[in-house]
């Protein structure tokens, strides 16, 4: 059996979203573990909407297995599957 990890999800609502996930390793043993916090937005049709602050941000486009892309504008989801990993996105400044 493997070593047990502790978790802990830290979620914030207020003027905005907080959400941290954090995984503690209780043994001595080095161990490898992977976490992924994902947000899935209701909207009333992807194709009228876009997604702003990611110009210039590095990804992991999913959907064309793994390449890495730059962001060139706004995200628009044009009606084909989008799965994308932002690898540098920045809390945008207000």
């Amino acid at each position: 059996m493997a070593d047990a990890v502790a978790l802990s999800y830290e979620l914030r609502l207020g003027r905005s979203l907080a959400m941290a996930l954090t995984a503690t390793n209780p043994g001595e043993a080095p161990i490898t573990i992977e976490e992924a916090l994902h947000t899935y937005l209701s909207v009333s049709d992807v194709r009228r909407v876009s997604v702003e602050g990611l110009r210039g941000a590095t990804y992991l486009d999913k959907v064309d297995g793994a390449t890495r892309k730059t962001q060139a504008e706004d995200v628009i989801i044009v009606g084909s599957e989008t799965d994308r990993l932002y690898l540098d996105a920045r809390r945008p400044s207000r």
